[in-house]
């Protein structure tokens, strides 16, 4: 019977690398979620400009169009300050990903080292196998030349 003595430590490789990848999947989610807010913040923004420009058509009072312009630089200053977060989390999911990529590259090397061991297992069973057929076929050989 085949025995992989790393199999423990292959089961630690899978489960290190299953939760890397849970990991990866997190931050990908992160900067999606904060790159939906940047592009909640320019619906915002569009909006108000849109409203400024039909404002400014329709005779908008002065203190509306201030307020819409204080308004517009506010969301300019929140989507500066979204995309520096979006920045770190980026950086976050790059090294998050190299995290994943060693982990998947320890538990493939542990997987291919036990199955050059079990092919190798196998060829020796093999061998052992043809031995005794060998064996067997000689002593039915000898026995019948013995006459018996």
């Amino acid at each position: 019977m085949f025995r992989f003595a790393l199999e423990s430590l292959l089961r630690l490789r899978r489960s290190l690398e299953k939760l890397e990848e849970e990991r990866l999947l997190q931050a990908n989610q992160q900067v999606q979620r904060q790159r939906e807010r940047i592009a909640l913040v320019d619906d915002w923004s569009h909006a108000l400009r849109d409203r400024r420009n039909s404002g400014l058509t329709d005779g908008q009072p002065a203190s509306e169009l201030h307020f819409e312009l204080a308004c517009r630089e506010q969301l300019n200053v929140v989507r500066k300050q979204l995309e520096g977060q979006l920045a770190v989390l980026m950086e976050l999911c790059a090294r998050q990903q190299e995290k994943y990529a060693s982990a998947r590259r320890n538990r493939e090397v542990l997987e291919q080292l036990r199955s050059h061991q079990f092919e190798r297992y196998r060829m020796e069973e093999a061998r052992r196998e043809q031995h005794r057929t060998d064996e067997f076929f000689l002593l039915r050989r000898q026995y019948l030349h013995r006459g018996g």
